[in-house]
């Protein structure tokens, strides 16, 4: 996992992509909407036809409405993982206004990270186009320079079809010296699997990744590829729903 910044406080920042801040944005990054530390939040947190839309991200109201969604978990982890590893996160939504801002006042409350966003609930709160990419410019550009060419750090989303016991695995094959407590997973049926890109060393045949059980998490950590099946090529409701999420979080075109 990359090293993030160490002298400046993590940030994050939310953003429509209908919005003449995305277009200036874009002016100055083309591909922003593909880069390693965005996600796009417009189908995992989707709007439900007799959705209320009143009130915005700022609410806590409307932050536990979006928490009800079947993907919040999986959301969560993702964007928790990035703001992490880069020390920054653009979260973005259509208007900028409900979905990917009550993701960023959610890290901003939980992590306590520096929270940038174009929405404000009084108009004289509110930062044009050029005030906005001026106080992520700097993040921008620092991160572009260190981790650009790195992939995107969510590889897979994936469902976990056998489950493994990792303490016990290590113990039966005579592993204590090559795994510490805790470094490998413990997964149930049913699990879903967050696949993590790895950035050093080598995996040696292993996974990297998180495991998702309802509202539970674990902490990065090494997994058998062969416990899990890939939503890629899984075709009942649920991987295929996985495979979604993953693809719209990681490279929806706008």
């Amino acid at each position: 996992m990359p090293k993030p910044p160490t002298r400046s406080r993590a940030i994050v920042a939310a953003i429509g992509v209908k919005t003449t801040y995305w277009d200036a944005l874009v002016r100055e990054i083309p591909d922003l909407w593909c880069l390693n530390f965005c996600i796009d939040v417009r189908y995992a947190l989707g709007k439900k036809w007799d959705e209320d839309t009143r009130g915005s991200g700022y609410d806590a109201c409307v932050r536990e409405r979006m928490k009800q969604k079947e993907s919040w978990n999986v959301v969560w982890q993702v964007a928790t993982h990035i703001l992490h590893a880069f020390g920054i996160l653009l979260v973005f939504c259509n208007h900028g206004k409900h979905r990917s801002l009550s993701l960023a006042v959610e890290l901003k409350e939980q992590t306590h990270c520096e929270l940038v966003a174009h929405y404000a609930t009084h108009f004289r709160d509110r930062i044009d186009e050029h005030e906005f990419a001026r106080r992520l410019r700097p993040r921008l550009m620092e991160h572009m320079e260190r981790f650009q060419r790195l992939p995107h750090p969510l590889k897979d989303l994936s469902v976990c079809r056998h489950a493994f016991d990792g303490p016990r695995w290590v113990k039966d094959n005579n592993y204590e010296a090559h795994f510490d407590d805790g470094e490998l997973h413990t997964t149930q049926v049913g699990d879903i699997v967050m696949e993590l890109a790895v950035y050093h060393g080598d995996s040696a045949g292993w996974a990297f990744g998180i495991v998702i059980s309802g509202t539970r998490a674990s902490g990065p950590m090494w997994y058998p590829p062969t416990c899990v099946e890939s939503a890629q090529g899984a075709g009942d409701y649920y991987s295929k729903w996985l495979r979604q999420l993953k693809h719209s979080l990681v490279c929806s075109p706008v």
